[in-house]
C-alpha cells in the first residue's frame, strides 16, 4: 500500500477493473453497473478509491467543460518531445 496516498499496491489490486469501472462510470454519466462496483471491490480497492476515482472522472469533466466553452489557452509550457 502506498501509504502517503493509500493507494494498493498493483499486485493487491486489478487496474484493469478500476479502468472498467472508471470507463463505465464516465460513458454512463455516473451510473455504475452494480457488477462493475462489485467487481471493483472484490478485486482489492476500497470504499474510499471509488470516491476518488468518481472525484477524478468529476474533475476531468469540469475541466473539459470549461475548456470547451471559455477556450481559455493552456498556460504552461508544452512538455518536451520524448526521444525516439
Amino acid at each position: 500500500m502506498n501509504t502517503l496516498l493509500n493507494v494498493p499496491s498493483r499486485d493487491q489490486v486489478s487496474p484493469d477493473v478500476l479502468a472498467k469501472l472508471v470507463k463505465h462510470v464516465a460513458s454512463d454519466r455516473g451510473h455504475a453497473d452494480p457488477s462493475l462496483v462489485r467487481a471493483f471491490f472484490a478485486a482489492g480497492w476500497t470504499s474510499e478509491n471509488l470516491v476518488d476515482a468518481i472525484v477524478v472522472i468529476g474533475d476531468k469533466t469540469v475541466t473539459n467543460y470549461l475548456h470547451g466553452t471559455t477556450r481559455v489557452p493552456v498556460d504552461f509550457p508544452a512538455a518536451p518531445a520524448l526521444p525516439a
